[in-house]
């Protein structure tokens, strides 16, 4: 029993390492709105880069990416504290996105 108990322990945690994250953020506080970003860990979005700046959390670069008119995805490096604001590149201007793997990163689609 305790061995099926740990197995399910494992995946579960492995699960919810990709499971779309989702961050509500009000942003601002005079017209408070309500905006959705969907996480993706361990990912790197491919567009094309709007901006970077440093950021203390993935949550702050989040909220910047909200906060630029043109910001399709903020992409915060956990190591070096970067934060890049993203736009979808000319080819993907419909609904695709793609991304490559780099566990030093975390991308948040909004």
């Amino acid at each position: 029993m305790a061995e099926n108990q740990v197995f399910i322990c494992v995946v579960v945690s492995y699960i919810i390492q990709y499971i779309q994250t989702w961050i509500i953020l009000i942003s601002e506080e005079s017209n408070p709105q309500k905006t959705k970003a969907y996480g993706f860990p361990g990912k790197v979005y491919n567009g094309i880069l709007l901006q970077k700046m440093l950021a203390r959390s993935y949550l702050e670069c989040t909220n910047q990416c909200i906060r630029h008119i043109d910001c399709c995805a903020g992409v915060y490096n956990k190591v070096t504290k970067e934060c890049s604001l993203m736009r979808k590149s000319d080819n993907n201007e419909e609904t695709t996105h793609s991304f490559h793997e780099d566990d030093d990163c975390s991308s948040f689609l909004i």
